[in-house]
C-alpha cells in the first residue's frame, strides 16, 4: 500500500513540473533519468514544440516545427508495445524522441514503469548518445490529438511509404 502511494505522489508531482503551455497538447514529456531534466514534446493546431532543460526553468533547448512539416511516425497498430517518434533537427543535429508503453501489464504498482521514452541525438547521422526517461514519469499523450491535428492540417499518413503527404 505504501509503495502505491509513494508510486502516485512521485506521478502527480512530475506532472506538475511537466505540462505543455496553455492551448497545447501533450505528445510526452518526462524526466530524464541520468540528470533530473525535462523533456516535453507538446502541439497545437500548427506547430510542434521540443522543450528540455532543468525542470522549472526555461529550457536549454527549444525547437519548433510546423505541423505540416514534422516527421512523426504514429504507432502502426501492431505489436506489444504502442510506441511512436518524432524527429526534430537543428542545423546537423538530429533529436528522435520516442514514447510508448507495453500493453502486456498486469494492475500492480510495480507495473508503472511499463512505460518508456527517451531522445536519440545525432550529428551528420552520426549517433551522439541517448537520454532515457525515468519510466514513472512518462506521460505519453499517445497520438490521436498530433493524429488528429496532421489530418485537420491537410495530410494523410501513408503506411507503405510511412510517411505524411498532402491528402488527395
Amino acid at each position: 500500500m505504501r509503495a502505491a502511494i509513494i508510486a502516485i505522489a512521485a506521478i502527480l508531482a512530475a506532472s506538475e513540473v511537466l505540462a505543455c503551455n496553455p492551448g497545447e497538447d501533450v505528445f510526452m514529456s518526462c524526466t530524464i533519468a541520468t540528470n533530473g531534466k525535462y523533456l516535453e514534446v507538446c502541439h497545437d493546431a500548427e506547430t510542434v514544440f521540443y522543450r528540455f532543460g532543468p525542470a522549472n526553468r526555461p529550457a536549454e533547448l527549444a525547437l519548433s516545427v510546423p505541423i505540416t512539416e514534422v516527421d512523426y511516425v504514429p504507432w502502426p497498430g501492431v505489436g506489444r508495445s504502442i510506441a511512436e517518434g518524432i524527429d526534430f533537427r537543428n542545423g546537423n543535429h538530429v533529436y528522435k524522441v520516442y514514447a510508448g508503453f507495453d500493453r502486456m501489464y498486469d494492475d500492480e504498482p510495480e507495473d508503472l514503469e511499463r512505460s518508456f521514452g527517451g531522445v536519440r541525438i545525432a550529428r551528420d547521422d552520426l549517433p551522439l548518445g541517448e537520454m532515457i526517461c525515468d519510466p514513472p514519469t512518462v506521460d505519453f499523450g499517445w497520438s490521436p490529438p498530433l493524429w488528429d491535428a496532421m489530418i485537420a492540417a491537410g495530410l494523410e499518413w501513408n503506411d507503405r511509404e510511412q510517411t505524411w503527404r498532402p491528402a488527395r
